[in-house]
């Protein structure tokens, strides 16, 4: 009976270990802005699976939800949570996006993880844009606890399915981009059909490293990958800016323009003029009407 218990504890053990070893060590040193953005849509509860008969649908309604919820937990286990070291800001999206707690509300790593824990299950639909947008305002406005632009920005996506309205899914993502910040996804392809869609998911992540794709949400429980890693706390070189094109060193030989007209200040006259000749009387006759008469007419 001993022997039986001093076996299950060395299993539980060496279960801790492999999980501490899948983790990796924390980054004591990384100083990181992130927001998970977690798909809250009525396909993670799949067929209902997982249900408790206490449960609701206000709690959580199937094992996939809270998989989710560890897995965040997993990756936050890896970062110091400090005021000078990662700063964790949480949102959800379904129908609307949802503001959970920003990037100074918790300063520690336990506190982060008690309230991801607590996070309801909504059990609506899939607009991944109104998640990201509100994670991009964590990240990016002063109220929200954005840092300084020295401080890499990550989004940490993990949803389920495809966005229920893909054409405004990418022009969230190019402002995302355009500000440097990067998007890692996780994307649970649990079915054939949701694998179907992953030409919808895939382009949202920043590279192609960034995008990591499980088959099953039980996977949550086993993978952690090097989704947060040193890269997570280096924040990237500014994009390179193009200078203006240099003028060419030699120029084009120059073309004399066409001589305009000269127009003369003053106008020339002759300098001699025909003789002047008196007229004679028959030039200077009018004719005679009524009672005068011209006395040089006839």
């Amino acid at each position: 009976m001993l022997y039986t218990r001093l076996l299950a504890l060395a299993v539980v053990f060496a279960v801790y270990d492999v999980t501490q070893a899948n983790l990796g060590q924390v980054l004591n040193d990384c100083e990181a802005d992130i927001v998970f953005c977690i798909d809250n849509s009525q396909s993670i509860a799949g067929s209902l699976a997982g249900y408790r008969p206490n449960e609701t649908p206000e709690h959580y309604p199937s094992k996939n939800w809270r998989r989710m919820l560890t897995f965040s937990n997993n990756l936050v286990d890896r970062l110091n949570v400090k005021p000078g070291g990662s700063h964790i800001g949480l949102v959800d999206f379904g129908d609307n996006g949802y503001f959970d707690f920003d990037l100074k509300t918790y300063t520690t790593t336990e506190t982060v993880k008690a309230a991801i824990a607590s996070l309801a299950y909504r059990g609506e639909r899939t607009f991944t844009n109104k998640g990201l947008d509100w994670a991009l305002r964590l990240l990016t406005e002063a109220q929200f606890g954005k840092r300084g632009n020295d401080v890499e920005k990550v989004i940490i996506l993990i949803t389920d399915g495809e966005p229920s309205d893909q054409s405004k899914v990418q022009p969230a993502v190019d402002k995302i981009k355009a500000l440097g910040i990067r998007i890692v996804v996780v994307f649970i392809a649990a079915t054939d059909a949701i694998r179907a869609k992953e030409p919808q998911v895939k382009p949202i992540a920043t590279r192609d490293k960034d995008y990591i794709r499980l088959n099953s949400f039980a996977e949550l429980e086993t993978y952690y990958g090097n989704i947060i890693n040193e890269e997570t706390c280096t924040r990237p070189p500014p994009p390179t800016i193009p200078t203006t094109t240099k003028a060419p060193s030699t120029l084009p030989p120059s073309t004399t323009p066409p001589t305009k007209p000269t127009v003369p200040e003053t106008l020339s006259y002759p300098s001699t003029f025909p003789p002047f000749t008196t007229p004679s009387p028959e030039d200077l006759c009018y004719e005679c009407e009524g009672d005068e008469i011209d006395p040089g007419c006839d």
